[in-house]
C-alpha cells in the first residue's frame, strides 16, 4: 500500500472487539461445561445485558392491537376522501374511507359469527387489488391473524402453506379457482381441484352471491372486543409471513401485535406519512413489504394506490406512480432504475432495500430510507 493511500476506516473499535470476545468466551464456556445442551439453551448475553435490552424504552408507545391501529387510521382520515385506488376492468376503482370502513367492519362481523377471531388464522389468497386489502383489513378487525398467500403460486405450494399456517378458512375469488383448473386442463375433474378444499380448509369465494349478500347484510358500525369471539391481547398473533422457500419449503414467521404501535409511529415520524400522502402498494402479495405498505397507508389515513397485479417496474409502474401522484413508495433498486425521476415529481419519499439505488437513481434531495 502506498503512503498516499487513504487510511482504511475502523470498523470495530476496541470496546466492540472486547465485547465480541467476551460473548464468544461465554458461548464456548457453556458449550464446554454442558456439551449435551441444545443450542437454544446457550445464552449469548450476560443477565444484566439481557435485562437492559428487555427494559421498556423511555419513549415507547403503549402497546395496542392492529385492529386498534387501523381504527385510528379510519378516524384520522376524512370519510369522504379516497382511501383505496386500484385498476378495474372498466377503469380506475376508488373507494372512500367511509366505504372501506363499512366493508372492513362487515367482513369482521361475518368472521366473528363464524367463530373466527383472536387466536385463529384466516388466509387471504386474492391477487393484488382493493379486494385483497379490504379482506386483510376485515380479518385484522375481527381479531384473527391473517396470512396472505400469493394466488399465483402453484396449487401444491399454496396447499402446503395453508396446512403449515393452520388456517381455519381461506378467502379467495373465483378467478383464482378458475386459473387453478386451467393450469391442469388435461387432468380429470376430481384431480384438478386439488388445493385447499381437499385439505379440509373451508373456502370462501368473495364473488359468490351468497357470500356477498352475507357481508353486505351486516351492521357497519365499528367492531369492538364485545363483538369479537374474545378480547384481543397484544400477545395474540396479528399475522403470519412466509419465507420465500428458496432453500426448501416456505416457513411461516409469526408476528404478534406487540411492537406494532411503535412500528406505525416510526413509519409516520420517519417517512412523513399523513392523510395527504399517497402510498403505492407494489410488493407481491405474501411478501412482508406488502403488509408494511398497507399498514403504512391505512394507519396514517393516507390513500393506498394499488399497482395492477402484473405491474412491478418499467413504464407501466412509472405511469401508475405519475398518474396517481404517488408520494411514498417502496421499491428495489432494479425497479427504480426503470423509472425516470423527472416523470414522477410528486414522489417525496422512496424506501429501498439496497445501496445501489443511490447510484441508479438521482434523488435530488428526496428523503430516502436505506432499507425496509
Amino acid at each position: 500500500m502506498s503512503s498516499n493511500s487513504p487510511t482504511p476506516p475502523i470498523v470495530f473499535d476496541e470496546s466492540t472487539v472486547r465485547d465480541l470476545a467476551s460473548r464468544l468466551r461465554r458461548v464456548l464456556s457453556q458449550m464446554v461445561s454442558g456439551p449435551d445442551r441444545v443450542l437454544a439453551a446457550i445464552d449469548l448475553l450476560e443477565p444484566d445485558a439481557l435485562r437492559e435490552l428487555a427494559a421498556p424504552r423511555r419513549d415507547a408507545r403503549p402497546e395496542t392491537t392492529l385492529a386498534e391501529l387501523i381504527a385510528r387510521g379510519f378516524a384520522t382520515a376524512d370519510p369522504a376522501a379516497v382511501a383505496l385506488t386500484g385498476e378495474a376492468t372498466n377503469g380506475t376503482a376508488r373507494l372512500t374511507w367511509a366505504e372501506v370502513a363499512t366493508v372492513t367492519h362487515q367482513i369482521a362481523r361475518v368472521l366473528a359469527d363464524r367463530g373466527l377471531g383472536p387466536g385463529e388464522v384466516v388466509a387471504v389468497s386474492i391477487p393484488r387489488s382493493p379486494r385483497m386489502v379490504l379482506t386483510m383489513l376485515g380479518v385484522a378487525m375481527s381479531g384473527a391473524a391473517f396470512v396472505i398467500i400469493d394466488a399465483r403460486l402453484p396449487v401444491r405450494r399454496r396447499a402446503a402453506m395453508l396446512a403449515d399456517s393452520d388456517a381455519a378458512l381461506v378467502i379467495t375469488v373465483d378467478s383464482v379457482v378458475a386459473a387453478d383448473r386451467a393450469a391442469e386442463p388435461d387432468a380429470a375433474p376430481q384431480q384438478r381441484d386439488t388445493s385447499v378444499r381437499d385439505l379440509g380448509v373451508e373456502e370462501w369465494l368473495l364473488d359468490d352471491l351468497e357470500v356477498e349478500l352475507n357481508i353486505a347484510g351486516r351492521r357497519d358500525h365499528p367492531v369492538t372486543d364485545a363483538d369479537r369471539t374474545r378480547r384481543t391481547r397484544v400477545d395474540d398473533l396479528a399475522y403470519l409471513l412466509f419465507t420465500s422457500g428458496s432453500t426448501g419449503r416456505p416457513k411461516a414467521a409469526a408476528v404478534t401485535h406487540a411492537g406494532l404501535a411503535e412500528m406505525v409511529a416510526e413509519q409516520q415520524a420517519r417517512l412523513g406519512a399523513t392523510p395527504a400522502s399517497r402510498v403505492v402498494q407494489l410488493a407481491a402479495p405474501g411478501f412482508g413489504v406488502a403488509v408494511w405498505e398497507i399498514i403504512l397507508a391505512i394507519c396514517a389515513g393516507a390513500e393506498l394506490v394499488i399497482s395492477p397485479p402484473d405491474v412491478f417496474a418499467g413504464p407501466e409502474l412509472e405511469d401508475v406512480t405519475a398518474r396517481h401522484r404517488v408520494t411514498h413508495a417502496v421499491a428495489t433498486p432494479t425497479a427504480l432504475a426503470t423509472i425516470d425521476p423527472a416523470s414522477v415529481p410528486d414522489v417525496e419519499t422512496i424506501m429501498v432495500a439496497g445501496r445501489s439505488a443511490r447510484r441508479n437513481w438521482s434523488l435530488g434531495g428526496m428523503p430516502m430510507a436505506g432499507a425496509c
